[in-house]
C-alpha cells in the first residue's frame, strides 16, 4: 500500500486494521509528534502518516525517562523524596498492611507515560504497550536482583480484563505488558486469575472503588500455581495504572488465596496516580 496522493486515494494509515473504521474523533485521541530528531521520524510523520511513534522518542523530545529505583517507595510504589522511604515504606505505607510484598513502577501517571498508557488500553497501540512493558521488565528485573531474587524465577501474572472489554477495545492490554515484562526478566507469563464484569474503576469515585473491587477476581488452575510456588518461583502482578490501589490489592490478594503460605507477590505497574497531598 503507498501514500495517499491527490488522486483522492486514503492515506497510509498505521497501526495496521485500525484505520477503516478510525473516525477523525479517533485522530484526535492519539497525540501527533512534531519535531523528532531522527530520519525514521520523519519518514513516519510525513510519508507514512503515523500518528503515535515510538515511546522512546516521544520520551527524548521532552526529557522523560523512566524512575529509578530512588523516585518511588520500594513497598507501595508511590513517589517519594530523598530518605522519605526505606526497605520498611514510606509515611503513606508504612502502617498499612499490603497484599503484596514489594512494588516496581516506570513513573507516576503524567506526560508522555499517560498518553502511552492512553493509546494502548483505547486505541490498541501494542507497540508503545511492548515498550512500556519492557520498562517496566527492566524495573521489575533491576528490583528482584536488590532482593536477591532471580529474575528468571518471574511468574508475570497480568490483571486480567473481561472479555467484553477485550472485545470492545481490541486489546488485552495488561497481557501485551505482561508478556514483555517476562521476556526482559527470563521469566514466564501465567494467566493465573479471572475476573467478573464489573463499572470500570475510573467511572467511580475513589470512595466506592475498594467495595467494586470486592470478589472481582477467583485464581485460574491454583494446582499449577502451587507447584510453581513450591519450586521457587516468585509472582509479579502487572497492570497498566495504580490509583487507590484497590485493583492490585484484590488481585494480589485472589492470587494469595491460590498460593501456599509464604509465597511472594510483588506489584508491577507502568504508572502510578500521584497521591493526593503529596
Amino acid at each position: 500500500m503507498s501514500a495517499g496522493s491527490a488522486s483522492g486515494r486514503g492515506a497510509f494509515v498505521w497501526p495496521p486494521g485500525r484505520g477503516d473504521d478510525r473516525t477523525p474523533a479517533d485522530e484526535a485521541t492519539v497525540p501527533v509528534v512534531r519535531g523528532e530528531r531522527s530520519a525514521w521520524g520523519w519518514i513516519e510523520r510525513d510519508w507514512l502518516g503515523v500518528r503515535a511513534v515510538s515511546l522512546r522518542e516521544r520520551a527524548a523530545e521532552v526529557g522523560w525517562s523512566p524512575d529509578g529505583a530512588g523516585a518511588y517507595c520500594p513497598r507501595c510504589a508511590t513517589s517519594v523524596g530523598r530518605f522519605e522511604a526505606d526497605a520498611s515504606g514510606c509515611p503513606v505505607c508504612r502502617e498499612k498492611r499490603l497484599a503484596w510484598n514489594g512494588a516496581f513502577r516506570v513513573g507516576p501517571y503524567e506526560s508522555v507515560l499517560r498518553d502511552a498508557v492512553m493509546e494502548l488500553k483505547f486505541t490498541a497501540w501494542r507497540r508503545v504497550g511492548r515498550e512500556m512493558g519492557s520498562m517496566l521488565g527492566e524495573a521489575v528485573a533491576m528490583g528482584l536482583r536488590g532482593r536477591g531474587i532471580d529474575p528468571r524465577l518471574a511468574v508475570v501474572v497480568p490483571v486480567p480484563t473481561t472479555f467484553r472489554r477485550r472485545l470492545s477495545r481490541g486489546v488485552h492490554h495488561t497481557l501485551v505488558l505482561a508478556r514483555e515484562v517476562a521476556r526482559v526478566c527470563g521469566g514466564r507469563v501465567e494467566r493465573g486469575l479471572s475476573r467478573k464484569h464489573r463499572p470500570t474503576q475510573t467511572s467511580l469515585p475513589r470512595s466506592e472503588r475498594v467495595r467494586n473491587m470486592a470478589g472481582v477476581f477467583r485464581v485460574r488452575r491454583p494446582e499449577g500455581l502451587a507447584e510453581l510456588a513450591a519450586s521457587g518461583r516468585v509472582f509479579v502482578v502487572v497492570d497498566d495504572v495504580r490509583t487507590t490501589g484497590a485493583t492490585m490489592t484484590a488481585a494480589c490478594r485472589a492470587l494469595r488465596s491460590g498460593l501456599p503460605r509464604g509465597a511472594e507477590v510483588f506489584a508491577g505497574v507502568v504508572a502510578v496516580t500521584p497521591f493526593e497531598g503529596r
